[in-house]
């Protein structure tokens, strides 16, 4: 199975239970660590004033640990299951959370190389529709469809 296939099998197993416990699954995650599997969750609270807990993520985990036993995506594969909150560099997967964070700083890279031969952008968020992302970056505006966007995190900013 590609890696694409099996995170996206993985997600679609693991995302109605996280859904069922009250959280949001932001991103799931198929990659190695020091050579060993690792499936990823990022998980969120529903309501913007509560936070995940250390305790948050364990019941999760637990859970979800519980279905992938059974449900066994990789037969015959051991991976570790590790379930985070999406922490100071959160991914944004969905145009709601572009939206949440307009005036925030955000990293994207795109799939491919857009006009003015860039892949990588760093830049304030200054608009969001249902398919473009405007950031500004040094004063200019740089607008890119949402579906070419391969990844995009907050800059995690520490007061």
């Amino acid at each position: 199975m590609e890696t694409k296939e099996l995170k996206d099998r993985i997600d679609s197993i693991v995302r109605p239970v996280v859904e069922d416990m009250g959280y949001e699954l932001i991103l799931t995650e198929w990659t190695t660590d020091r050579g060993h599997p690792l499936v990823r969750l990022y998980i969120d609270c529903l309501t913007e004033d509560k936070r995940v807990t250390i305790q948050n993520c364990t019941q999760v985990s637990r859970q979800v640990g519980a279905v992938l036993d059974v449900e066994d995506p990789m037969p015959g594969k051991s991976y570790r299951l590790e379930v985070s909150s999406p922490g100071i560099d959160r991914p944004l997967t969905k145009v709601k959370h572009f939206k949440r964070f307009v005036g925030h700083k955000v990293k994207v890279r795109l799939k491919k190389e857009a006009a003015r031969n860039r892949k990588n952008y760093k830049g304030l968020i200054k608009n969001v529709s249902e398919n473009e992302l405007t950031l500004e970056i040094d004063n200019e505006l740089h607008t890119m469809a949402l579906c070419e966007i391969d990844k995009a995190n907050l800059v995690g900013e520490l007061k």
